[in-house]
This record gives C-alpha cells, sequence and structure tokens, in this order.
C-alpha cells in the first residue's frame, strides 16, 4: 500500500511516496485546510535518474511552420548538471518504440543543450542528426524516451498535438 510506503513529516508542504515503477515518485502535496478538509492531489514526477543526472528533455519542435516536418523537426535535450555526461550507446525512441535512435560517441557539457534532429547532416557539439527521411514525431501528439546505455529510462517528454 502507497501510504504505507510514505515518508511523512507533519511540517511538510507534501509526501513524498514510493511507486511500483522504480524510476518514479509521487509527491502528495498536504496543504494546511482552511476549512474543512482538503482534497488530496497526486501527481507523477520525472523517472528519479532524470533528477539524479540533471538531464531533460526540455522541447520538442513536432509541427515546424516554416519547412516541412522532417526538415525542421528536433527534440532538445539539457544537461542541468554540474557534469559532463556520456551519452555514448544511449537511446532516444518515440512512446510506441517504432522510431529510435542510438547515441554516437558524445559527451554533453554542463549546462549544455544538444538539438536531435530527424533530418541528415553532420553532427557537432550542438547538433546530432537522425539522418531519417521521413518525420518522426506525431502532430497529434507523442512521446519521447530517453534511455541509457544500459536501458534504464533517465527522461521522458509528452506534448498534445494541435
Amino acid at each position: 500500500m502507497l501510504a504505507d510506503m510514505a515518508v511523512r513529516d507533519p511540517n511538510a508542504f507534501s509526501q513524498i511516496v514510493a511507486t511500483a515503477n522504480p524510476n518514479a515518485v509521487i509527491a502528495r502535496p498536504q496543504p494546511k485546510p482552511l476549512l474543512g478538509s482538503a482534497p488530496a492531489v497526486t501527481k507523477e514526477l520525472v523517472p528519479v535518474a532524470s533528477v539524479l543526472t540533471g538531464l531533460t528533455i526540455s522541447y520538442i519542435e513536432f509541427d515546424p511552420t516554416e519547412t516541412s516536418d522532417v526538415e525542421g523537426e528536433y527534440v532538445r535535450i539539457s544537461n542541468g548538471s554540474a557534469n559532463a555526461i556520456d551519452l555514448t550507446g544511449w537511446t532516444l525512441r518515440d512512446h510506441a518504440g517504432k522510431h529510435g535512435y542510438t547515441f554516437p560517441t558524445f559527451t554533453l557539457s554542463p549546462g549544455a543543450e544538444v538539438q536531435l534532429w530527424t533530418k541528415g547532416g553532420s553532427d557537432d557539439a550542438t547538433n546530432l542528426y537522425w539522418n531519417n527521411r521521413s518525420a518522426i514525431w506525431n502532430n497529434s501528439g507523442d512521446t519521447a524516451v530517453l534511455s541509457d546505455v544500459d536501458g534504464n529510462e533517465v527522461a521522458r517528454y509528452a506534448y498534445e498535438g494541435k
């Protein structure tokens, strides 16, 4: 039972709860009720690995307006940590698992971002290229999942389409 696994602190604004998913935690806000009891609010947070590494998928351009989808699509990955992170062998995939990208030899510097483009091109320190000939990210909504070399989910980014 989740409530039995919660860390309780009567002075806390929220409660951290262990979940069945080892890569996620739940924060359950505990506002002080003004009149009567306040309803419980539960929100699933980012995977624990993302918090530990500082990596996030910060943006997906899934429906560019000035060019075709394949030419303008990209995923931005940000390193919010003070450490360089070796992404060699890591993967980025769509939620359905239909499309997958394996990172080449690549290290993301502290505080840096890299854009992974759907189109072809020459990799550099801030741009990587999937070299795909068709669009990857659904305009109706999709989810990107970043996993480390061992297959552990590190970050996830979901969006709703236009």
